[in-house]
């Protein structure tokens, strides 16, 4: 894949990378193993000893922990330029998520003695100190938001199965339970549904025809059921 794929340009658009020199440049380079991924791949597993550093460099992928129960709790959405795997490696703990792609996408792996080497050049740990920082304003956010965002969450990961077992097409009605039973199964009150309702109206997501919907963007819907947001009226509304 080296022959005709430019890997430098892609390491220089990496956050971690972006103030650095052609010299780390070019040891990041060599320290790298690129792959291709296909949507749903593991790339991580929760509790591996051995995970490596993941560099984004096309594609999208999402971070999720399983519960002892057995449930995946969705993390974080990571785009190109991201990276994944910085804290574990530093702090010297198996991994304590999966990363998971969304879509086909195409990643640097940089095992864990390399990724410590790479992080002690000054201009990558200067990134991983505003990094981490962007890291603990997230949760400090989080922690404002995420009673709305959960439960948007549910409503919308109700929506979207039932879009699912529709034939998942776009000119396929999912027919809709009264707000009342939707707010049961979802865990909700009335009007949270009321307001998700009308979120998904206004990004155009879904149109609305009395006790039924058409789901015209599947994919922010799947995003949205994740815990991800879509914009200024994401799922922190």
């Amino acid at each position: 894949m080296r022959e005709d794929f430019n890997l430098k340009e892609y390491l220089r658009a990496q956050f971690l990378l972006k103030s650095s020199d052609n010299d780390t440049i070019e040891l990041a380079r060599t320290m790298a193993r690129v792959e291709k991924v296909k949507a749903e791949d593991y790339l991580v597993i929760q509790g591996d000893k051995t995970s490596p550093l993941v560099l984004l460099l096309t594609g999208q992928l999402r971070t999720c922990v399983l519960t002892e129960d057995g449930r995946e709790l969705p993390l974080h959405m990571l785009h190109a330029g991201d990276a994944t795997g910085a804290v574990s490696i530093i702090q010297g703990i198996p991994s304590t998520k999966n990363v998971v792609a969304v879509k086909p996408s195409v990643v640097a792996l940089i095992n864990r003695a390399d990724a410590r080497r790479l992080f002690s050049a000054p201009t990558v740990t200067r990134e991983l100190n505003a990094m981490f920082a962007s890291l603990i304003q997230g949760v400090i956010t989080e922690q404002n938001t995420t009673g709305s965002a959960k439960s948007t969450a549910r409503v919308c990961a109700i929506l979207y199965a039932m879009f699912r077992e529709a034939g998942s097409k776009q000119d396929s009605p999912v027919e809709l339970p009264t707000h009342s039973s939707l707010a049961s199964v979802a865990q909700v009150s009335r009007e949270t549904v009321t307001r998700v309702l009308g979120l998904l109206s206004r990004r155009e997501i879904i149109v609305k025809e009395r006790q039924r919907i058409f789901v015209r963007k599947p994919e922010a819907l799947q995003l949205l059921a994740s815990g991800s947001t879509i914009g200024p009226e994401g799922a922190g509304e």
